[in-house]
This record gives structure tokens, C-alpha cells and sequence, in this order.
């Protein structure tokens, strides 16, 4: 797993890669880097410290609350700050867990790998009214009757539509799709590809197509409970 610490003590940063020694650990030591460093990558859990050079991981916490991708990626706040009030704070404001400094690497490691099967197990199944996606098997399958039957997605279209259902109600641009799949540094592929994946995906949805809807010179949402086209 792909673990980003935030912490400006090279000695931390040090027994913290020793402790997660199985996960690959990137590490820098301010906020800003920090910010940086989650646009170019993804990260599966995030390690934060509360007092760093150029601000508060708790503003961090609050600022990943916005963003599609980390408000649902673990974080677990790792501080020297041990009174009740900040564990409170930290946890109501987006934290995971809380550890307070020094210490021990068995317990680090532990608490880190119970939040990582946590947030594995709870993403294997996503399903609303009428799609289940099995994200172990990378398969998603519409409800017909009583039955669940394989859309046959290829992997991207299976991408697209995952990222419009897990925000269900909110638009997504073409560049908003095309960076959370392709990441931002795929400057060569063109937003307006998306709309020939779209329309492939509602083909495939049948008279369940209408779920996906269009906003002119916006993008597109989705919408379970949209009033369907029956088919003839």
C-alpha cells in the first residue's frame, strides 16, 4: 500500500518507514508538500502530524474533506499532542485514528494495517437499487427482475461509472472524470473521449440509461432514482 507521511521530524519519518517497512512510505514535512505531493499521486492512507512549519494537520484534515478521493482514503493523526480535547478535535474533524508520540512500531503498525483492511473490506461491494459493483472481481452487474446480470463493462467504462455513482447527485466535468481516472499529468488524453465512453456505458444500462444525465456545458451526474426509459 502507498502510505504518505506528513511530519517534520526526520527521526519520525525514519521509524515510521522502519515500522511500515512492508508498505512503501513517501514522507515530507509541510503542508504545502503535502498538498503537492496528494494532486500527483494516490495514496491508500495518510499519516499526519499536527504541528508542522507552515500550518495544522488539522486544517489539512478539513482541507481533504473536499476531495473526492481522500475524504474516503484513512488518516490517522501522529502527534506528541496527547490531551483529551485534541484526540476529540482530530476525530470529529475527519481522523480515523489518533497516535499520540512516542510510539511503539508493533502498535504503529498495527493500528495502520487494521485502518487499511477497513477501508478494503467495506469498498469490495458497492451497490444501489439497481447496479452492484464487486471491486475484487472489477465487475459491475445491473439488476433485471430478480436476477443480476454482468454489464460487461470494459475497465475503463466500469472507472467512469464508479466515480459517477459513488458521488451520485454530483456533476462531474469531463476533466474531472478524465484526471480521477487518468491522474492530472495524462495531459494527452482528451476530456471529450469521455462522452464516446458514456455513451457506451448507457447502451449497456438499457432503459436504465437515463441514470446518467447530461448537464449541457457541464458534465454529467448521476441518478438513481431518475425516471427510466422503458424499453419498447
Amino acid at each position: 500500500m502507498n502510505i504518505l507521511l506528513i511530519d517534520d521530524c526526520f527521526e519520525i519519518s525514519e521509524l515510521v518507514k522502519t515500522s511500515l517497512a512492508h508498505h512503501r512510505v513517501t514522507a515530507v514535512d509541510r503542508i504545502d508538500s503535502a498538498k503537492n505531493t496528494l494532486e500527483q499521486s494516490h495514496f491508500d492512507l495518510l499519516l499526519i502530524d499536527v504541528n508542522l512549519p507552515d500550518g495544522d494537520g488539522f486544517d489539512l484534515l478539513s482541507y481533504l474533506e473536499d476531495d473526492d478521493y481522500y475524504k474516503n482514503v484513512p488518516k490517522i493523526i501522529l502527534t506528541s499532542k496527547d490531551q483529551v480535547s485534541y484526540k476529540v478535535h482530530g476525530l470529529e474533524h475527519g481522523a480515523d485514528d489518533y497516535i499520540t508520540k512516542p510510539f511503539h512500531p508493533l502498535e504503529l503498525k498495527a493500528r495502520v494495517n487494521l485502518q487499511l483492511e477497513k477501508a478494503h473490506s467495506s469498498e469490495q461491494v458497492i451497490q444501489n437499487s439497481f447496479l452492484k459493483f464487486d471491486l475484487d472481481k472489477q465487475i459491475c452487474m445491473i439488476k433485471e427482475k430478480d436476477n443480476w446480470k454482468d454489464l460487461n463493462l470494459t475497465p475503463l467504462e466500469l472507472k467512469i461509472l464508479l466515480t459517477l455513482v459513488k458521488d451520485s447527485g454530483k456533476i462531474k466535468s469531463r476533466n474531472d472524470l478524465k484526471n480521477h481516472i487518468w491522474g492530472k499529468d495524462k495531459v494527452n488524453i482528451e476530456a471529450k473521449g469521455i462522452d464516446t465512453h458514456i455513451a457506451h456505458i448507457r447502451k449497456k444500462l438499457g432503459h436504465h440509461s437515463n441514470s446518467i444525465v447530461s448537464v449541457y456545458g457541464s458534465g454529467y451526474y448521476f441518478e438513481p432514482n431518475k425516471k427510466t426509459v422503458l424499453a419498447a
